[in-house]
């Protein structure tokens, strides 16, 4: 029987083997060894077993923390997907082979309108269409219509269409990869983008390319129109409002002017689209409508897009806007000379409609239109003012014998018009157009004056040209001219000229020497009369005194009342020619111009008594009531001209008893306080007589 291989290595330890069979001595430490053996082998058993179940754990333990491992990293991975899909700014959404949702970020929901639960598992072909955006509503992708997946080919368009929840079909930008496994479809993912925005400013952009086209052809035309030019303001009023209507796409244009007092404005054309009709003549109140009015003063287009309820339009509602239907408004101011002369307005009909800036600029530029046309009717008026005026300068030079003179001061050439020539004698054809034609003319008296007013005005030390001259007629005499001119500049050509006047004043000259040496005539006897009348008075005023001193003398001697009564008649009525005498002698100074009015003190009641007493004898024999009230106020004294005073006083009493045949007559004093404490006395004479007509009073006081 052969030996087990664990028996033969332990009997080759020992240095035995089958051919040196051991001795019991060996066989008992083989023994030992072999049951040493055994008892080492079970503990290696043990050992194995310890570290297989060791291991076993380890294993589990190991394969439990890289399975946790790997689902952490996963789901690490997967949030950091979804977080990537949801920061996304575009719609993101994966479908399986059969177009049916399986993922979507956070920016698709926003675009369906719908949550991802929702929307998973869903169709996606029926919400969203590939096709152009004007067939969007027969476009809902079926199977048939969508780009196929097998075909593993991306598909792209900016024209894509979304159906949302509520109904409303979005524009997208749509881009569709798919996923293939195996070179075989599985999915696709579909990346949306909402392109409202850049549809809306496209469209916006279409629109605004075309209103621009349609305001420069506008534009275009009315530049091109001679109605605005020929100064007919009936023909340019028609063609800006029709021009204005068909080009801003508006129902009415109208017209309207500022009254003179600016209280309303009325309207001098208004154009109908619909009807082609033009109409005038309507009439809009400040009182009516202030607000609208306040607005116009701005100078500031007004804009209403709601007419009919924005504050600045909404007055005109119920009387005008709802009744013709108009709903937006867009009036822009129209100035000529410096100043806003009116209002042009443009009326829309229809739905809201908001201004834009381009339709804003074009009713400016068509309000600037109006205001050529305005200016080539003024300048139209102009012209025809000046071509009447030519008219009638030519007429009146004709008639009025006015000679014409133009000199050109850098050639020093000169123009004589035939009436010119004609005024010192001369036929047209007789007298050359020279300078010095005329200068060899002027009078020796008057020459060194003559070009001595000339340089005086060339070199600005006079305002105007204006002179007086003699000039030599063809007859040997000479002829009293009166000459004016002017100079005209010409700055783009550097050049000068002067045109002017010349008029034979010989009549009038002569005219006024015969009035001078009449008024010297007048002047001289107007002396020798003066000297008369102070020479007179004089002489009359000396016994007048000796027989008012011999009354005073008189009244101090012993006299009975009758005597004394007598006497003190005498007295007054000699005081009364004394006063006429100085007036004489007073109208002798006026004349000379010599009266000067005193300044010293003087008893204001006395003054006023005495000028009384001259005439209360007359006014006691007709029965008249002759009083005197004199404002307490009035100091005891003032400082005046005494004498004048009375004079004027005794005149008006004199003259207020005269013409009173009953009633009464009163003198009135009353204090005028004026500045820096001055004072001024006011007397006035009410009468109960016949008093004086408007048209006598005006006379007198005149006189």
């Amino acid at each position: 029987m052969p030996m087990h291989p664990l028996l033969a290595r332990q009997l080759k330890r020992l240095d035995l083997d089958e051919a040196h069979p051991p001795s019991p001595v060996v066989w008992d430490e083989l023994l030992k060894k072999i049951n040493q053996s055994y008892i080492e082998a079970d503990q290696g058993h043990a050992l194995l077993e310890r570290s297989l179940a060791l291991s076993s754990a380890e294993m589990q333990e190991l394969y439990a923390q890289l399975k946790q491992s790997s689902e952490t990293q996963l789901e690490q991975e997967r949030n950091t997907l979804q977080t990537v899909l949801q920061s996304l700014g575009d719609g993101l959404c994966v479908v399986d082979a059969e177009w049916k949702i399986q993922l979507v970020n956070s920016q698709a929901e926003l675009l369906f309108g719908e949550t991802g639960s929702a929307l998973i598992g869903r169709s996606v072909y029926r919400m969203i269409s590939p096709g152009p955006e004007e067939y969007r509503s027969e476009c809902l992708i079926t199977d048939s219509t969508f780009p196929s997946l097998a075909s593993g080919d991306p598909y792209r368009t900016d024209d894509g269409v979304l159906l949302a929840r509520n109904g409303d079909l979005l524009p997208i930008a749509l881009v569709v990869t798919p996923l293939l496994l195996a070179g075989k479809a599985i999915g696709a993912v579909l990346v949306l983008r909402d392109v409202s925005h850049q549809k809306r400013v496209e469209r916006e952009r279409q629109q605004t390319e075309g209103v621009l086209r349609r305001i420069k052809t506008g534009l275009s035309e009315l530049a091109e129109s001679p109605e605005i030019y020929n100064g007919n303001l009936e023909e340019a009023f028609q063609t800006i409002t029709r021009v204005a209507a068909v080009f801003l796409c508006v129902e009415r244009v109208s017209i309207w002017f500022f009254t003179e007092d600016r209280s309303a404005i009325q309207c001098a054309k208004l154009f109908q689209f619909t009807t082609q009709e033009y109409s005038q003549g309507t009439v809009l109140t400040a009182t009516a409508y202030p607000q609208y009015f306040r607005e116009l003063t701005a100078e500031q287009p007004v804009v209403a897009d709601d007419a009919q309820h924005d504050p600045k339009t909404a007055e005109f509602t119920a009387s005008y806007l709802a009744p013709l239907g108009i709903t937006s408004m867009l009036d822009v101011p129209i100035r000529s000379g410096g100043r806003m002369v009116g209002v042009i307005c443009h009326e829309h009909i229809g739905p809201l409609r908001s201004w834009t800036l381009e339709e804003q600029h074009f009713a400016v530029s068509v309000s600037n239109t109006l205001t050529l046309a305005l200016e080539a009717a003024d300048r139209k008026k102009v012209e025809q003012a000046l071509r009447t005026s030519e008219g009638r300068l030519t007429m009146t030079v004709q008639s009025t014998n006015i000679g014409i003179w133009d000199w050109d001061l850098s050639s020093n050439e000169m123009y004589f018009s035939p009436e010119w020539k004609r005024q010192l004698g001369y036929e047209d054809h007789e007298f050359a157009n020279s300078f010095q034609e005329w200068e060899c003319r002027i009078h020796p008296d008057d020459h060194e004056r003559s070009l001595g007013a000339i340089e005086a005005y060339l070199n600005g030390r006079a305002g105007a040209l204006e002179n007086e001259h003699r000039l030599r007629h063809k007859d040997g005499s000479y002829r009293w001219i009166l000459a004016r001119g002017t100079i005209i500049r010409n700055e783009g050509v550097l050049s000068s000229r002067m045109v002017g006047i010349h008029i034979d004043v010989t009549d009038r000259k002569t005219a006024e020497e015969v009035l001078r040496q009449a008024k010297d005539a007048a002047e001289a006897a107007s002396r020798a009369k003066s000297q008369f009348l102070a020479n007179m008075s004089h002489e009359i005023r000396t016994p007048m005194n000796g027989v008012l001193g011999l009354a005073e003398l008189l009244l101090r001697c012993s006299l009975n009342e009758k005597e004394r009564h007598l006497t003190q008649s005498i007295h007054r009525s000699g005081s009364v020619l004394l006063a006429i005498i100085n007036d004489i002698l007073d109208f002798s100074k006026i004349e000379a111009g010599k009266l000067q009015l005193e300044a010293i003190p003087f008893e204001v009641r006395r003054t006023i008594e005495e000028a009384l007493a001259v005439s209360s004898p007359t006014a006691e024999q007709k029965g008249l009531r002759l009083s005197c009230q004199i404002d307490p106020r009035i100091p005891f004294s003032l400082i005046g001209d005494p004498i004048r005073l009375r004079q004027i006083l005794v005149n008006l009493v004199s003259n207020a008893v005269k013409f009173t045949e009953q009633g009464a007559i009163t003198v009135s004093a009353e204090l005028e306080e004026t500045r820096e404490g001055r004072y001024g006395l006011s007397v006035s004479v009410i009468d109960t007589g016949i008093g004086i007509s408007l048209a006598v009073s005006r006379s007198k006081c005149n006189g």
